[in-house]
Parts: C-alpha cells; structure tokens; sequence
C-alpha cells in the first residue's frame, strides 16, 4: 500500500472517529474525499508505472466495500456513514487480484483490506463490550428490569442449548485431540457465553440505548425503536432501514407540537475502522496469525 494512501486513509478515519464520538453521525464530505483520493491516486499510480491492474484493483475494492457496506446498512447492522467509510476505504486500499483463479483468492484473503475487516470483527467485540458495561454500569436501576425480563423469557432456548453445548464439549474432548479439540471446544464455549451475553447487550440497549427525539431533531439515518403511527398509517418502522429524509418531514408536518419519536441510539462505530487500521498496519491479520501459530 502506497505510503500516501496509508497516511490518507488514518488520518481521514482518525478525524471521521473524533466527529462521530461527538455528533454520532460521518460527514460525507470525509467519505467522499477518501473515495476521490483513492481513485484518483490510484488511476495516477496506475498511468504512472503503465500498470492498469492497479485502478482495476481500487475498483474492485470500491465494488467490494459497496456491497458490503450496502448489505450490512440493510441488515440494520450499519449505519449510512460507516458504508460510505468502507466503499472510500475500498477504493483506497483496493482488493488484489489475478487472472488466477486460485492465486486471486489467496491474494485477497491475505490482502490489507480484508485483514482489516477480519481484525475488525475483534476489535468491534471488545469495543461493543467495554461501552455496554459502561452504560449498564452508569444505569443500573433502569437495567434490572429489562434483564429479568429478558432472562426469563430466553429461559426457554438458553437452558436447551446450554444442555446440547455442554453435551458437544463431552464428545469433543472424547473424540477430538490437540488443536482440534481446543478450536471446537473454545468455539462452543464462545457459543455459551454469547447467549447469556445477547440478554446483557439486549437489556442495556432497552435501558440506555433509546431515547425520545422531536421530529425536528431527527437526522436521516435514525433508527426507530417502535413503529410511529399516523392514523392507520404507518410512517417509520424498526424494520426500516434508518430514517429517510421524506419520513422525516412527513412527521414534522403531521405530529403536532412536542409529540416526539423513540430511537434507537447507536454507539459510534467509527473508532474500531481506526483502531483495526492501525492494528492491521503494525501486526497484519490477527485472526490469520493465530490459526497459523
């Protein structure tokens, strides 16, 4: 990766978490900027050593980091600034490729930009965690009551799947030995800690992850945590994929004054792009150099 792009792509991201820490939304500015610098700093490289596999390759990064960014903003996983971050990041550090079907595949496994997204899914994990406690920790007294509630209910599918994880350890120390046995094993207890761990992350999101907001001061891309109901009319709904500005003015004309809409409040995302950046330029793949260790 050129050295140019590299400083491009971390101070872009370092300015993009700072942003997004303080207001919870990306300027498209910023995203745009990395998508103009990542093409055009490309195509000139690629004009510049006659080697045309390389604006190819910012292409395929950009296509790459669109279809991504666009399936995850539909699941409701992303929000609209994060896509636009991952299609600039695509275009800047590009998707290596070959006419070779099988050398292709390894070039883009072991590539920069998917290193980064497989470091992500550790760094997102941890960062998701350590905010989660931070909010059940600062609105205890508001927390119990969706925790006991939540407990209860998943009672019905923890305890079973509780019984046929520890059924599956039994049979993997049996049956399996030496790096085999410690991945299965470690991937159920992963399993078993994850469903006690949904109704934390649920609980702190029904406690301090919502908040009332007046239609005047929702942004594009707000989720809402219930359907907003006019009339028989439904105008958002949380299977929405955010907000969209017509929604938005439709609801200032019809609520009247001080009636306001519950949303979900997201936490900032941007800082594990930064912090998967930076881990991926000093140590690669972490997921990666684990299996091979």
């Amino acid at each position: 990766m050129e050295p140019f792009l590299l400083f491009a792509c971390g101070a872009i991201l370092a300015i993009a978490s700072i942003i997004d820490v303080k207001t919870r939304e990306v300027p498209d500015f910023l995203n745009y900027s990395l998508i103009a610098i990542g093409l055009g700093v490309n195509t000139l490289i690629a004009i510049a050593i006659s080697n045309i596999m390389i604006f190819l390759q910012s292409i395929a990064g950009m296509v790459f980091g669109f279809l991504l960014g666009w399936a995850l903003y539909y699941l409701g996983q992303w929000g609209g600034g994060d896509s636009k971050l991952l299609i600039g990041l695509g275009a800047a550090i590009g998707i290596p490729f070959s006419t070779d079907f099988i050398k292709s595949g390894s070039m883009i496994l072991s590539s920069f930009l998917v290193s980064m997204l497989a470091n992500m899914i550790i760094v997102g994990a941890i960062y998701a965690l350590f905010i989660a406690v931070f909010l059940a920790a600062t609105n205890w007294d508001k927390m119990k009551e969706p925790l006991e509630r939540l407990a209860k209910k998943s009672s019905r599918w923890r305890i079973p799947l509780q019984i046929i994880i520890l059924v599956c350890i039994i049979a993997s120390a049996i049956f399996f030995r030496g790096f085999e046995r410690i991945m299965i094993v470690s991937l159920l207890l992963i399993c078993a800690v994850f469903s006690h761990l949904w109704i934390f992350i649920k609980a702190v999101e029904e406690s301090a992850m919502r908040k009332w907001v007046a239609p005047d001061k929702l942004v594009e891309g707000d989720w809402v945590a219930e359907p907003v109901k006019i009339g028989r009319k439904t105008i958002v709904s949380p299977k929405d994929p955010g907000i969209s500005k017509e929604q938005i003015k439709e609801l200032k004309k019809a609520f009247e004054k001080g009636k306001k809409v519950l949303v979900k409040e997201g936490i900032p995302f941007v800082p594990t792009f930064f912090f998967s950046f930076l881990i991926t330029a000093a140590f690669g793949n972490l997921i990666l150099r684990f299996i091979l260790a």
